[in-house]
């Protein structure tokens, strides 16, 4: 098995370190292959099956917010 000298920093990750990696909210991510092995491939933006996107009625993020308001108490609580 290979042996990675330790004073050599790995390659940097192509991706992002939060894992992000659509351009903006309700874009759905593909993985093209570029080759037969896992290692090469490419990401694109696939407009064959768009996300599904749902809008919060303001009565449903009214609700929201009192439950995190609730939630954010009992934790700032138990500190």
């Amino acid at each position: 098995m290979f042996q990675q000298d330790p004073l050599i920093a790995p390659p940097p990750s192509m991706l992002p370190e939060n894992g992000v990696t659509a351009p903006n909210a309700g874009v759905k991510i593909a993985k093209k292959k570029l080759s037969d092995s896992e290692d090469t491939f490419e990401m694109y933006v696939d407009h064959s099956q768009p996300k599904k996107i749902r809008i919060f009625s303001p009565e449903e993020v009214k609700k929201q917010e009192v439950l995190v308001n609730e939630w954010k108490r009992k934790i700032q609580d138990c500190l």
